[in-house]
Parts: structure tokens; sequence; C-alpha cells
């Protein structure tokens, strides 16, 4: 069984300290089972090239936390 999506995403920020932002998240998983003997081997896995398709960009920023306001 194997399922996987990607799609364009564009972020736009507006005032002075506003940004522009296009990145195209990505997935791709799959898993895989076959019989040993008289039980099952199941695999998982999860794959994604966000790296590659969001190269250059300032993503790390998304990911921090606020600080407090005082």
């Amino acid at each position: 069984m194997q399922d996987g999506v990607a799609f364009g995403l564009f972020n736009h920020q507006g005032g002075p300290r506003g940004d522009d932002e296009f990145t195209v998240p990505n997935w791709w998983m799959g898993v895989l089972t076959r019989r040993v003997g008289s039980s099952r081997l199941t695999l998982n896995g999860m794959f994604s090239l966000d790296l590659v398709t969001a190269a250059g960009l300032d993503t790390a920023r998304s990911f921090k936390w606020a600080k407090p306001w005082r």
C-alpha cells in the first residue's frame, strides 16, 4: 500500500515586516507486508523531498516559538 501528497502553498504576510513565501510540502508513505513462516513482517516508511523543494527558503522561522510580549 502506498499514499502520497504534494501541493503548492503561498504565504503572504502584509505590513512593514511582511514577506512572501512559496513552498511545496510533500510526502510519500509506504507499507510492505510479507508472510514469514507463521508470522507477518510489516515495514513502514515515509519519505519527503521538503529539503529539496524548500531549499534556500527560510523555512526554519516557521518553527520558531514566539517570544513573550513582556
